[in-house]
């Protein structure tokens, strides 16, 4: 495994922005869930696993990691050949292929796991002089070939690595472009992460629930989330020196400091646990790829029970009793005519 590591060293070493402090210089190589040394153990962000939306919701989240071993590899070199003829660079580059392929089947890898990548047949060119009495001209031609290949060689044992690289150097391969982690039945391992985030989220609830909240049974939202880390983008530079303060005063004047060269290497930076509730197989050391999973269940509480209907006392009132009438009948009498008189002047 530890010459495994190595191959993946090697195909990251052109990959990465870098920042520096003190002594130390730090590059992140490829998309990493944290940015390098500083960012993953210094700058720690602190997560919240239940907060209320308001006074009635409840959002809770439970994320969880799957830290799976690679059941398979695969590793892919890349090759370049020239030659002065199409026919010869073909001819140059088969060879290296078969001499390749041949220590490959020696170690128990079969045909059926070796493929051969066409990348690019093109022509090569320099230019001729031509020169005249008082000009020269510059012409570009070609003047050969260049082939490159990929191959690609799939295997189960990850200490077979350091004798794939031997018989890759044998056959003046030297170019390791990466290395693959493959993992079988992701489905299962996400299925697992689910189960333990659910339980753990359902042991929360009751926690609440033994402290008197209550919540509603139907008024409940659900969403999840999952990912994948791979060790390809996990790989972090790492350049350790302590630089040596040299006085003016020692220095003759006009001469010259050289620094020495300082050595640059990389580790596997693993995505860290803090930020996780439920960890599966935490204690695995060599590098695997990391599966991970989110879920967050929104709970409704319920309010205080109260009787349907008016709670004040309704107020009482009586209605009049009906006055029983006496049997007296009161009479009108109207009169039968009526004499009107009017005056005149004159009469």
């Amino acid at each position: 495994m530890k010459t495994l590591s190595l191959a993946i060293l090697l195909c990251v070493l052109t990959i990465g922005s870098s920042f520096a402090q003190g002594g130390n210089e730090v590059r992140d190589a490829g998309n990493a869930y944290y940015n390098g040394y500083q960012n993953s153990y210094q700058s720690l962000i602190p997560r919240t696993v239940t907060q209320f939306v308001n006074d009635t919701i409840m959002l809770v989240t439970i994320t969880g990691l799957y830290n799976a071993k690679a059941d398979n590899y695969t590793s892919t070199f890349a090759l370049t050949q020239y030659g002065s003829t199409v026919d010869s660079a073909t001819m140059f580059i088969t060879e290296r292929l078969k001499k390749f392929t041949d220590q490959l089947k020696k170690l128990g890898i079969k045909t059926a796991d070796i493929s051969i990548d066409e990348i690019s047949q093109v022509p090569v060119y320099s230019y001729s002089v031509d020169k005249k009495l008082f000009s020269s001209t510059y012409n570009e031609i070609p003047t050969g070939y260049e082939i490159k290949k990929n191959i690609i060689v799939g295997y189960s044992d990850a200490n077979l690595m350091d004798d794939i690289m031997t018989a890759a150097a044998k056959s003046e391969i030297y170019d390791i472009v990466k290395v693959d982690y493959n993992v079988n039945d992701i489905a299962l391992k996400y299925s697992q992460l689910r189960k333990d985030c659910l339980k753990q989220i359902k042991e929360k609830v009751e926690d609440f629930a033994a402290m008197g909240l209550k919540f509603q049974p139907l008024q409940q939202t659900f969403t999840e989330a999952s990912g994948a880390h791979y060790p390809l983008e996990r790989y972090t530079q790492y350049t350790a020196f302590n630089n040596s303060q040299v006085q003016a005063t020692a220095v003759e004047k006009g001469a010259h400091v050289n620094s020495a060269a300082k050595s640059t290497t990389y580790y596997y930076n693993k995505v860290p646990y803090n930020q996780f509730d439920v960890v599966i197989n935490p204690n695995m050391v060599e590098p695997g790829v990391q599966f991970t999973y989110s879920v967050s269940i929104k709970y409704v509480m319920k309010g205080v029970d109260k009787p349907v209907g008016l709670t004040a006392p309704i107020a009482k009132v009586e209605t009049p009793k009906k006055q029983p009438q006496s049997g007296k009948v009161v009479k009108m009498k109207l009169p039968t005519s009526v004499d009107f008189k009017f005056d005149t002047d004159g009469e």
